[in-house]
Parts: C-alpha cells; sequence; structure tokens
C-alpha cells in the first residue's frame, strides 16, 4: 500500500478490533489503516449504516470485512459453545463480478486464517449448480460472498436462510448497478430481516447509487473521500491518431523495442479483436494473455493472480460489460458463450500495472475512465496510450465526451512515422496471416485449453500448489507460423525515437513506465550471483554435461583451474577428458565446484566421487518442490544422511538454497575429512555428526546430535536428504556388472559403507521409512534417491501405510544414468482406512462427518480436501473380476 493512502495519525490496534484479526494484519504487513479504513471502520462497528466513496486501490475492501467480521467473532464469543443460534448466516457480501468475488473471498480468508474454525465464508459466485451449493449453504456459513444474481437464484430454489443475517455490503455499488441487478438486489432486500446493518461502498456516486442508498441504507453516515489533484497527475494520458493498419505497427513498435517498461494492460472492445492481435503480436514472440468472458472463471482469476506475481507482463483484454455508449441503454440479450459476471475494467485488482493502452478506443467516456484506472494507482505513476481510428466517427465522439469531463490533461503522442516505416513490411505480412479461420481456431483452441486448465484449478492444484507454475496462460496459439527472423530486430531498422516516458514537456513522466522492483533487484544481484547462475544454466541440463561442450567449456574451467589441464583431451575443436580415469573425473569435479560454486573439496581417492551434476539436480528438486511454497522468511534447514567424505550436499546446499545443514556418517574417516572440507570453506553453515549406530538412519534423536531449536510447528529440520547404499554385498555388485557386461574396474569405486549395506537399497530405505513415523512432523519433508527402479513402488506403498502423509516424486535423468526421488510429509492430507461402509448414504454421510470431527477436518461439500484410500477388499470391478476368476479356477 502507497505511503501516501495510509492515516499516520490512527493504527489498526487503536481501532480495537479482534486481536484475532489483528493478528492477521500483523502477519500482512499492516500496522496503519488507509483514510477510507480508518474512518469507517469505527462508523461500521459502532452499528451505523454508511455509504462510502472512494477511488479504487484506497483499502475498501478492509474497510468492510474487517468490521463484519470483529461483529462476527464478538457474536459468537458472547454465546454458548452448543448454542444452535452459533451457526446461522451472519453476512452477506454482494459485488458486481465473479473475479472480484473470488478476490474478496481470498481476503476474507486471510484475515481469519488465526480464528480456526470460528468462521466460515463461501463464495458462491462460480459456475458451480445450485444443487451442487445447496449443501454447503445448508451448512449455514457466517460469510457469503456472490453476485446479486447467484443469491436471488438460491433465494427462489429456496437454498439460502438469511433470517439471522446482521450485515449487508455492497461493494463496487455503482458497477452493480451497471451490470443491471437493481431488480436483484430489490429481491434480495424483500429477503431480509428488518433490522440489519448495511454498508455501500463505490468509486462513484451516481444517480443510481442515490436510489439504492434509498432502498437499502437507514439514516446512513455518508463518507466522501475526494480524490487529490496531485495523484491525478500521477496518471500522464496520450493519444495517438492514426490508421487501422497502424495500431498494429506501432503496437509491435512500442512493444518490441520496450518503449513502455512494467506491466502493461492492453483493451480491446470485443473477443475477435482480442485474438487478432494476440495472434499477430506472436509472430514476433511477442507473448501475451488473453482475458475475456469465454474463458471460465478459474482461469480468469488464475490469469490476474500470475500477472500480478509478475509472471506475465502483457494481458490483452476485453471489458464487454463496460461498452456501453453514453446514454445507451443495457441490451437485455448477451453472446451466447460469454460471461455476464465478468468484468476487467472496474474491480478486479490488478496490482502494479505500469501502462494501460486503449488499442481500441472505448464506447463511452465512462468506460474510459475505468480502463485507465487500471494504473497509476495507490499512489504509484502510470501512462495510457489511446488508439483514435481516423476512419471511426466515435472514436471521435467518445473522445470529446471524455475531453469534457476534464479528467486530466490528454496529450497528443506523435510517431515519426519515416522511422518505423522500416518495420511496416513485417507488420503487413504479419496481419495478413491473421484471417478469420485462424482466430476462430484459435478462439476454440483457448476455450478448450482454459477449460481444461480450469478442471485442474479445481481440483489437482488445491492439493498441489506448486504445479501452477507450469499452467501457462500465455501459450501460442499458432506456433507453426512464427518465422524465427521475425523475433529478433536488425540493427539498421532500429529508430532513434525515445520511451513514451520520455515524452518532452510532461511534468514528472521520467518515472513513468517504472520497472517493477523484483527486476531491479533481479540486474543488481546478476554480478554477484554470475557463477551460481552460470552453474545452473550449465549443469542443469537433463543431458549429461560433461559430454556436451556447448554446455561447459574445458579449457575455460583449466584456465580457472589449472591442475585439470594435464587431465584435457583434444578431440577436433573441442577438449574433453576420459571419463574411463577415475583420477580425471575426481578433478574434474572438483573444478566444477571451485568454479562454480568457490567450494575448495578435497576428494579422497578411495572414497566416492560426487558427480556435480547429479547431486544439484536433487538440491534444485528439492528447491522447487519442496521449499517454494515456505515464506521468504523462514530459517531453511537441511539433513544430509551419509554426508560422505566429501560433503558434497551439504557444502551445495549452502551455496545454492542460502541454508544450514547437519550431516551425518557412520564412518569416523569420513567425518573427519568432511570437517576439513567445511573449514576450508568459511561462512558455510554446516554441523556434522558421528552416527555410532549403523542400524539407525536418521539419528535426530541419538545422544550427542545437534541441539536445534524447534520451529512453530515443531519441526526441527525443513527437509532431509539422502543418497543411499546401493548394493547388499559385493557379489550382488559383481552379478549387476555381468549383467551389464561391464569390464572389471569400471564400476563405482568408494568405500564398502558408501556402497553397500545389509538388505541393500531397498532394506535401508525401509528403515529410514520406520524411522520417520516414529519422527514424525519432527522433518517437514523427508526425501531421498532411489537407484533402482524395482524399490520405488515398494517403497512409496510402504509409506501411504501411515496415516497423515504427503507424497512426491520425481525423476532426474543425468546422461544415461536415471534416478528417482521420492519425498514425503506428514504435515500434508489426511488419510484414513474404509475397511467397510455402512449401506445407505444418510448413514455413510452421518459416519463420515463423525470422522472428520474426529480428526478436526473442515469439509466443504463442493472441495476435496482429503483422501480416502481402500484397503484389502474393495468394490472395483477389477476386484469383482479377481473374485470370479478366483472361483472359475478353484
Amino acid at each position: 500500500m502507497d505511503e501516501a493512502l495510509l492515516d499516520k495519525q490512527a493504527t489498526f490496534l487503536a481501532l480495537d478490533l479482534d486481536d484475532r484479526l489483528l493478528r492477521a494484519l500483523g502477519s500482512m504487513g499492516l500496522v496503519h489503516p488507509t483514510l477510507v479504513q480508518s474512518q469507517t471502520i469505527p462508523l461500521a462497528l459502532s452499528g451505523k449504516d454508511v455509504l462510502a466513496r472512494a477511488k479504487t486501490g484506497s483499502g475498501k475492501t478492509a474497510a468492510y470485512c474487517l468490521p463484519l467480521l470483529h461483529k462476527i467473532l464478538c457474536a459468537k464469543d458472547a454465546l454458548p459453545v452448543s448454542s444452535e443460534e452459533r451457526r446461522q448466516t451472519r453476512a452477506l457480501i454482494l459485488v458486481p463480478t465473479r473475479e472480484l468475488a473470488e478476490q474478496v473471498s481470498k481476503y476474507v480468508t486471510d484475515l481469519t486464517k488465526f480464528c480456526g474454525k470460528e468462521i466460515s465464508a463461501v463464495n458462491i459466485a462460480t459456475n458451480t449448480p445450485l444443487h451442487m451449493q445447496a449443501p454447503v449453504l445448508a451448512e449455514l456459513p457466517d460469510v457469503i460472498v456472490s453476485t446479486p444474481a447467484k443469491i436471488m437464484k438460491h433465494l427462489v430454489a429456496r437454498n439460502i436462510v438469511l433470517s439471522g443475517l446482521e450485515m449487508l455490503v455492497i461493494d463496487e455499488a455503482d458497477l452493480v448497478l451497471s451490470f443491471g441487478y437493481e431488480d436483484d438486489i430489490r429481491g434480495i432486500v424483500a429477503h431480509l430481516p428488518k433490522i440489519h446493518q448495511s454498508m455501500l461502498l463505490s468509486a462513484t456516486l451516481n444517480k443510481g447509487v442515490e436510489s439504492l442508498k434509498q432502498l437499502v441504507l437507514s439514516a446512513p453516515a455518508i463518507l466522501k473521500l475526494e480524490d487529490n489533484r496531485d495523484e491525478l497527475d500521477k496518471l500522464v494520458q496520450y493519444v495517438v491518431r492514426c490508421s487501422e493498419e497502424d495500431k498494429f505497427l506501432l503496437t509491435f513498435v512500442i512493444l518490441k523495442l520496450r518503449l513502455i517498461s512494467g506491466k502493461c494492460l492492453l483493451f480491446v472492445n470485443d473477443i475477435e479483436r482480442c485474438y487478432r492481435l494476440k495472434l499477430f503480436l506472436e509472430q514476433f514472440s511477442i507473448r501475451a494473455c488473453v482475458l475475456n468472458s469465454e474463458l471460465p472463471l478459474n482461469s480468469r482469476y488464475h490469469i490476474v493472480e500470475e500477472f500480478n506475481r509478475g509472471v506475465y507482463d502483457y494481458i490483452i483484454a476485453t471489458d464487454e460489460s463496460d461498452q456501453m455508449a453514453d446514454g445507451e441503454e443495457k441490451p437485455t440479450k448477451r453472446k451466447r458463450g460469454q460471461d455476464k459476471e465478468y468484468g476487467v475494467s472496474r474491480g478486479i485488482d490488478f496490482k502494479g500495472v505500469s501502462a494501460v493502452i486503449n488499442f481500441d478506443f472505448p464506447a463511452s467516456a465512462r468506460s474510459y475512465t475505468h480502463r485507465v484506472g487500471r494504473t497509476a494507482r495507490a499512489g504509484a505513476r502510470g501512462m495510457s496510450l489511446s488508439f483514435i481510428n481516423t476512419q471511426s466517427d466515435s472514436d471521435e465522439r467518445v473522445f470529446e465526451n471524455v475531453v469534457q469531463q476534464k479528467q486530466g490533461e490528454i496529450l497528443p503522442y506523435k510517431f515519426d512515422m519515416t522511422q518505423v516505416n522500416g518495420f511496416r513490411y513485417r507488420s503487413t505480412d504479419a496481419l495478413r496471416m491473421v484471417t478469420r479461420n485462424s482466430i476462430r481456431e484459435a478462439r476454440i483452441k483457448e476455450i478448450k485449453q482454459e477449460i481444461l486448465n480450469s478442471s485442474k484449478l479445481k481440483s489437482h492444484f488445491e492439493d498441489k500448489p506448486k504445479d501452477l507454475q507450469f499452467l501457462q496462460h500465455d501459450k501460442e496459439l499458432r506456433p507453426s507460423v512464427v518465422m524465427p527472423h521475425m523475433k529478433h530486430i536488425p540493427q539498421y531498422l532500429l529508430p532513434k525515437i525515445s520511451g513514451i516516458a520520455q515524452a518532452d514537456g510532461v511534468a514528472g513522466a521520467v518515472d513513468v513506465g517504472f520497472v517493477p522492483f523484483n527486476k531491479v533487484r533481479k540486474q543488481s544481484s546478476d554480478a554477484e550471483d554470475a557463477p551460481h547462475k552460470q552453474a545452473k544454466t550449465e549443469l542443469s541440463s537433463e543431458s549429461r554435461p560433461y559430454a556436451l561442450p556447448d554446455h561447459i567449456s574445458y579449457e575455460r574451467v583449466a584456465d580457472k583451474f589449472p591442475e585439470l589441464k594435464q587431465h584435457l583431451i583434444k578431440r577436433g575443436t573441442f577438449s574433453t577428458i576420459d571419463f574411463l580415469n577415475n583420477e580425471s573425473v575426481r578433478i574434474l569435479n572438483r573444478a566444477l565446484l571451485a568454479v562454480y560454486f568457490d567450494l575448495n573439496v578435497h576428494l579422497p581417492a578411495h572414497n566416492l566421487c560426487p558427480t556435480v551434476a547429479n547431486r544439484l539436480h536433487y538440491i534444485e528438486w528439492i528447491q522447487r518442490e519442496l521449499l517454494s511454497e515456505l515464506s521468504p522468511l523462514s530459517k531453511v534447514r537441511g539433513l544430509d544422511v551419509g554426508c560422505g567424505a566429501s560433503c558434497i550436499y551439504p557444502l551445495l546446499g549452502t551455496r545454492v538454497l542460502s541454508c544450514e545443514f547437519v550431516g551425518t556418517d557412520i564412518n569416523s574417516d569420513s567425518i573427519e575429512t568432511a570437517r576439513q572440507n567445511v573449514e576450508r570453506n568459511a561462512g558455510t553453515s554446516i554441523q556434522l555428526f558421528l552416527n555410532s549406530d549403523a542400524r539407525v538412519t536418521l539419528p535426530v534423536r541419538a545422544t550427542g546430535f545437534p541441539q536445534i531449536e524447534e520451529d512453530g510447528d515443531g519441526s526441527v529440520f525443513t527437509f532431509s536428504m539422502c543418497n543411499p547404499p546401493f548394493y547388499s554385498s559385493r557379489n550382488e555388485r559383481a552379478r549387476l556388472r555381468e549383467f551389464k557386461q561391464q569390464e572389471p574396474g569400471l564400476e563405482t569405486q568408494g568405500e564398502d559403507d558408501e556402497l553397500f549395506t545389509e538388505g541393500g537399497e531397498e532394506a535401508f530405505l525401509n528403515r529410514m521409512v520406520d524411522e520417520s513415523k516414529h519422527l514424525g512432523a519432527c522433518i517437514k519433508w523427508y526425501s531421498t534417491l532411489v537407484g533402482k527402479k524395482s524399490t520405488l513402488a515398494g517403497l512409496k506403498m510402504r509409506i501411504r501405510q501411515t496415516p497423515n502423509v504427503h507424497i512426491r516424486e520425481g525423476t532426474l535423468v543425468q546422461g544415461k544414468t536415471t534416478r528417482w526421488v521420492v519425498a514425503w510429509s506428514f504435515l500434508g492430507q489426511t488419510r484414513f482406512c474404509l475397511d467397510k461402509l455402512p449401506e445407505d448414504r444418510e448413514a455413510t454421510m452421518k459416519w463420515f462427518k463423525g470422522v472428520m470431527s474426529e480428526l478436526r477436518v473442515q469439509v466443504q461439500h463442493t472441495n476435496a480436501c482429503f483422501v480416502c484410500e481402500a484397503r484389502e477388499k474393495t468394490w472395483t470391478r477389477q476386484w469383482r473380476r479377481q473374485q470370479q476368476l478366483n472361483k472359475t479356477e478353484s
């Protein structure tokens, strides 16, 4: 939140809010309320109806959520735990669009994260059918978030009970009316109890809001927080008059040459234009997301979330709901496949938008105001650029209306077309490739793709939120037509023009088109992290890097580590080493650790030689799959089971993960060598422990183990890692060598305790799993490498025998070598066995709710928050066939 919007004279603590809400605000880094919050919350807590006008981005959501939640908590605290009055819907929040409903619902969840199960909130503004939402509403959630139309449908179906409602909130009230919800509002008010508190919040107070005020509010307190003209001046507005073809040309030049920096919203007037522009930009390798009413709600919300996180820089958006011309009546019909409750230019919380481009000039002055209002928010600077088609009378007419409203000065921006004409032939060719058929195919492909994404978002990604990073919304729709030469701009074509943000004569324009902080931070750290980044680039490929000189230049490594030079072998234009020579491989790995990670590591000749790339793969997998969900402020501690003489995992881990490590080993000589390696590399936070009991794989509770303070959740280590011994005996290694037809002496070299263990890899890992069951949440994530595919299935089956366990797995490939990694946690999903189910559905649900209540698992009928595993006898078709087969054979 911008400092200029805060009321520094007030604090949330002084507002007498519930301690649980204050704790949530503290975790969000919020101390001072904004002006609208400091003035609205006391009035709402006193029980008065409130009508508040404040601009978008001023903190209106918290202004009504905090008093609403506080009053619910107070009401429940005053009632006995067994009282039936605790179970009733007390608050109804109405918003105009489904996207805004999703954002409000998420914000309520964030505010109530320290309330336990005291407050339940549901968002029913989704596409879920009424009959599937009815069971959720039958549970009488404390807070309901929805659009007016969906609430009215449930009232007609008698799915909602509002007799105990205490507070009604209508957010973006002016937009609610413009969406045609006035009749729905009247119907909802008729079902409310006579005594209740109401709040209306709006960016404008027009005639429609006045009529809504008469309908909903009773003797309200009216807050009008005026816009500060200094803040309006932070928006620099430009207009360009050009032909339809030049709109595409100039957009291509602006984006390709980065004349506008930062995140950008491009608005068009209909869905077909949306895909036309996307397909046009794709041919120049300019990636953009599409946001329109045809896409599923889950996908739309995820696109906005990823845009706010900085995953995408460009969104091409339509806002059909706001495309009425000035004075025009709202149409009663809508096009097939479009979502009535969709809106982009108002209500959605786009963060850090640097610029807005009106590729198509809006149909009304109101729509123009809403669009450009997406930037220059919360005290930040921003710019807008609007194209006016010189052949369109309507564009000129609407522009005149915009000027008459005096919403800031709109400056003409003149491109020197002689400098951009060199791009015209490229633009014309690309535009010619975008035909009606290609647009239709792209729309169908995108919709199918996003429907699939939406389904995944609803189910799979609730359990595996990390997988969302692989769900991309800016994928190319027609990659086959992208020509490689179009991606790069030849030097002779670069025009001598300045960025839009540096236009002459504009006060404060130099600050427009900012570069996001995370990008600035990334650039500033490039020099410091260059060796490590280069290592990740060169060593993290799935191919074996030692055989690929394009990835690693051995000559360059040898220049920095001269000891490697005598082991280089010239092969044509590049050099390599003899990978059958153990000493050469050892020196190479020492060189890689020194050059890329600044690690001075002694690798004894008689010990196992760790290949750096393989170890780096494992560490990066842990970073990607297990650690990325943690807070940046969380302290990360790793446990390496069997660190060996090299101490490779702790040393690499402290470099790559910037965490603390404890390494264990059963060999005293290995521990001593590892300690020397740690001492050689100052600044590494590593402790070592000699495990005197070889039968124990996880000696966390052993006498003398380093004392480490527990985290708040009771865990000592964030993760453990292990590369277990592979063989059970020398005979097994000999048999395997014979099977592979391997020459003697070429097998892996190392000490016996590094290569062999009683029972082999499978027995070792079984002991580790059994020990982890006793340690429980002492380690958040247990993990291990698996060298034999035959071990994998049995290992996972053994892990799943434990209730409340969550498993993740991956595959690591290095040349011809494949390893598997398995991780499990007891802080994951809830699992329980179903030996026998009751016969009828009512009894099943009664039993099921009892089990969930004992486990203290909150159950929502529309969301799966647990996993059931059937053991032994199951009623599957396969089981019945097997039973029949057994009878036949007998």
